[in-house]
């Protein structure tokens, strides 16, 4: 009997809920994690958008890098995509405390 084996690998993406701009330097910056590393040790290519309440965009930048602070909204949640290149679409939500 014949049986190929294909190894896939499985990473996992933290993607956080929280960002407090300006409160506390380790949750400043909406940071995404792949397989336990940045987006930009992985060296993916992430297009992230983020939308307020009333699905105006606020944020989109290609070639995303872990450097969106919410500085340019009010406090409160807002709805996001990332699309990495490649791989997956992901939609979430995120908290601006302020």
């Amino acid at each position: 009997v014949y049986e190929k084996r294909n190894d896939i690998p499985i990473y996992t993406l933290l993607v956080p809920n929280v960002i407090t701009p300006d409160e506390h330097p380790e949750n400043n910056f909406f940071r995404i994690l792949y397989g336990g590393v940045s987006i930009n040790q992985a060296q993916l290519n992430v297009t992230f958008k983020v939308y307020n309440r009333w699905g105006n965009l606020v944020f989109s930048k290609e070639s995303y890098e872990g450097d969106w602070s919410g500085d340019n909204v009010e406090a409160g949640v807002y709805y996001y995509e990332l699309l990495m290149q490649g791989e997956i679409l992901c939609k979430g939500w995120v908290k601006v405390v302020k």
